[in-house]
């Protein structure tokens, strides 16, 4: 597809329509834009009609430019800065001389050009907040101006508060009827005395508060208790008005080493003294609603139970009494039973005031509670007691104990229940003895030491209270020797897809075994049995991997670390097949890809296209003749041919000259195969003289045009020849044309529009003939650039 050149076609024939008919010079550019004063004047190009070449000289002959502002003679571009303001009239002239090809031509048109003395601006910096059912007025400003006497204000975008509206003369009024905050953008208009706009936008955003902007603090008049010397924060929060709120301290005072965010409301600090401290705090909003309350705040030094958590044990039917104690805070203290933590034992009372437990249980098990103390300033502790009611001691560890390991430090500590404590504890020589190595402390039932000798024991352990009570229970702990994986590194290697098996082992410990990958992973492919120790499965992925193998029993754990190598095979040469070093432009050459050898697995691979234009832009007609710039294939193994998704691979070499790069990237089996470099192939496109596929002649009212569809890979045309043949019996004054292309050209080269069609053109050549069928029975064009001349293509009607 090619876009046509029309306005460039029909500018270079002008020259050829005068020479035939004789029409008039003319400059037809009537009007220019305003500008401002000290801004950048766009520039403008002065264009002229049916001259001999469209290469006028430009002059000023009557009135002067605006200060600032020039006009190139030889182009006809007026271009500058404007240092003055004002409207200034001025005549041009367009003067035209070819030798040999008739007299001077001469033109002039007077314009004007108005300088506006100052850019429009909005001075206004910001809207005052409204009101819900308030009145409200705000008049907008504007500096600089066109004239100045009709200046327009509208609404550009965005909506006004609900309520409210501007008026042309730049007043926003009326009375609110929803809060919010609204977003717009205001424009000021002017107009200068040519007839042309000049305006100027500004973005505002504007608040809108509800109708009874009322501030409520809510929270309780007593604020939470605090402790000498602990940190201390408590954020104050109010709701209604216009947030944010602004706190503050209207009276009283705060606990020494407290202070109040005046932007948060938080009060925060580490108080410094005790005492109960009332105070007032406000908190404003952003429209001067205000609320104030009154608190309090208790200080009282860190409260805790000293009592030990493990209570004296009692017994059911015998009287019970203990008394809980407190340090810290403010007497008297309060004392409770926190019932949702646990009951106390049937047949027991709490006294509040004297923190006394007492009575007699009535049923024998192990009972946990929580106890809470309040003192006098609110300050609260809690701690959680276990009392025992069964009586008699009785050793409560699980047999078989955890194990141990030869060589290894062990500990265990031994639990008794009942009671009266302290405990002794032993080891009764009815049974058998502790593992060689260990040892039982009396006085905490620890069992500690490092295991000498591996195997299975069986003790009779043995506990006393306090009042003589006693108890014994048959425990067994089993001594292993250290777990440890027994298969050497490196682990034996394999090639790539083909089937792999290895059985890890391990020593010691105590089976069963559990096997994972404490770290690092296996090649794709293969996976390890957790409950076997095998590690099986076919490798897709070549490579060395580092991984650590770990194995645990019940009570130990190893771990190991190996490398396990997966060989991957040479991969034969490859080869890019079927494509010219230098290809023609706008072909389709085929491709082929090519293996110097078969190969074991099947290779899949990506052919990738990259286009490198001598000059200009890319040309997108340069790719896979599947579409796009890269195609996937397949080398099944054992063959050596390349398949592709279609039946075949080619590449459409474009019109534009320059380099063709084709790389290819194979993979096997999930590796990535890709010699260094790259196996790639490069074709050249060549410059050339320009390419005619058609010329066609159509007549028009005014006599006939000449359509020339082609290429040049140099992106560049720089003349046309054109060649007149009469028909029978007809003169022409003129038969042969030369015409100048290069400016037409190297437009249409350097506009983007003409990218997508690579180095292709359509050129159209309007020719104005009297009786053009009757007096021309056919013509030949030919085209050039800097490599030189094409073919000549022929037209007849």
């Amino acid at each position: 597809m090619r876009r046509r050149m029309w306005f460039y076609g029909i500018a270079i024939l002008t020259l050829a329509a005068a020479l035939v008919s004789g029409q008039s010079f003319t400059i037809v550019t009537t009007s220019l834009p305003d500008g401002s004063l000290g801004v950048t004047y766009p520039p403008q190009t002065l264009f002229t009609a049916n001259g001999y070449d469209m290469s006028p000289a430009w002059s000023i002959v009557a009135g002067q430019l605006p200060a600032g502002l020039t006009l190139a003679p030889d182009t006809g571009i007026i271009s500058g800065t404007p240092t003055a303001a004002g409207l200034f009239s001025f005549t041009v002239q367009a003067y035209e001389y070819a030798p040999n090809q008739g007299p001077p031509l001469t033109a002039t048109r007077p314009l004007t050009i108005f300088i506006a003395g100052a850019l429009l601006t909005i001075t206004t910096s910001s809207l005052p907040a409204g009101q819900v059912g308030v009145a409200y007025s705000q008049t907008f400003a504007a500096s600089g101006s066109g004239t100045g006497d009709t200046l327009v204000w509208t609404v550009s975008s965005g909506t006004l508060p609900a309520g409210l509206s501007l008026s042309p003369s730049g007043v926003l009024s009326g009375t609110p009827t929803t809060f919010g905050v609204c977003a717009f953008i205001i424009q000021v208009a002017d107009r200068a005395p040519t007839g042309g706009v000049i305006a100027a936008t500004k973005a505002f955003t504007m608040a809108i508060a509800p109708a009874v902007p009322l501030v409520t603090i809510t929270n309780s008049s007593t604020l939470a208790p605090s402790t000498v010397g602990v940190a201390y924060a408590q954020q104050m929060t109010a709701t209604g008005g216009v947030p944010p709120y602004t706190w503050s301290l209207d009276s009283g005072t705060l606990p020494g080493g407290i202070t109040l965010g005046k932007a948060t409301g938080l009060l925060s600090g580490t108080p410094a003294s005790t005492g109960a401290f009332s105070f007032q705090i406000s908190a404003s909003d952003q429209l001067g609603s205000k609320a104030t309350g009154t608190f309090t705040i208790i200080v009282g030094t860190s409260l805790s139970i000293s009592t030990a958590p493990l209570l004296p044990a009692g017994a059911p039917g015998a009287p019970y009494s203990q008394a809980f104690s407190a340090t810290g805070g403010t007497a008297p203290y309060t004392w409770w039973v926190l019932s949702q933590q646990g009951p106390l034992p049937p047949g027991l009372s709490l006294d509040p005031q004297t923190g006394r437990l007492a009575g007699t249980p009535t049923t024998s098990g192990s009972y946990q509670f929580t106890v809470e103390v309040i003192d006098a300033v609110g300050l609260t502790a809690t701690r959680l007691f276990t009392l025992n009611t069964t009586g008699a001691v009785t050793i409560v560890s699980q047999s078989p104990l955890t194990g141990g390991v030869v060589g290894a430090a062990y500990q265990n500590q031994l639990q008794a229940s009942g009671g009266t404590a302290p405990y002794t504890w032993s080891v009764l020589s009815t049974a058998g003895p502790l593992p060689p190595g260990l040892a039982l402390d009396p006085s905490t039932g620890r069992l500690t030491g490092t295991p000498t000798a591996s195997g299975s024991y069986q003790f009779l352990a043995g506990v006393t209270d306090a009042t003589g009570s006693t108890g014994s229970k048959l425990l067994t702990i089993n001594i292993a020797t250290l777990l440890a994986i027994t298969t050497t590194s490196p682990l034996p290697g394999g090639p790539i897809g083909t089937p792999y098996q290895l059985q890890l082992a391990a020593t010691g410990g105590t089976p069963p075994y559990t096997w994972s990958i404490a770290s690092g992973t296996l090649p794709a492919g293969l996976t390890l049995d957790p409950a076997t120790g095998l590690i099986s499965g076919t490798p897709s992925s070549g490579g060395s991997f580092a991984l650590t193998i770990g194995v645990k029993d019940a009570v130990q754990s190893a771990t190991k670390a190996y490398q396990l190598t997966i060989a991957v095979l040479a991969l034969p040469a490859v080869t890019i097949t079927g494509l010219p070093d230098t290809p023609s432009p706008a072909t389709q050459p085929a491709l082929g890809i090519s293996l110097g050898a078969a190969y074991t697995l099947d290779l899949t691979g990506l052919a990738t296209l990259t286009f490198a234009p001598d000059s200009g832009s890319d040309d997108p007609a340069v790719q896979f003749t599947t579409g796009g710039r890269s195609a996937d294939f397949q080398i099944p193994a054992g063959t050596t041919q390349a398949v592709f998704g279609s039946s075949s691979l080619g590449v459409q070499t474009g019109t534009v000259a320059g380099t063709i790069t084709i790389t290819l990237q194979i993979f096997a089996a999930g590796a990535d195969m890709t010699p260094t470099p790259a196996p790639a192939r490069v074709l050249r496109i060549a410059a050339a003289p320009p390419v005619i596929t058609s010329a066609k002649l159509t007549a028009s009212s005014t006599g006939f045009d000449l359509t020339v569809i082609g290429y040049a890979t140099t992106r560049e045309v720089t003349g046309a020849t054109v060649n007149l043949t009469p028909a029978s019996g007809a003169n022409l004054a003129t038969s042969a044309f030369t015409i100048p292309l290069t400016t037409v050209f190297t437009a249409w080269y350097q506009d983007p529009a003409s990218a997508p069609y690579g180095s292709q053109f359509s050129l159209d050549i309007p020719f104005t003939v009297q009786n053009a069928a009757g007096a021309i029975s056919s013509l030949t064009v030919t085209l050039t650039n800097s490599q030189g001349a094409s073919a000549a293509a022929n037209a007849t009607f």
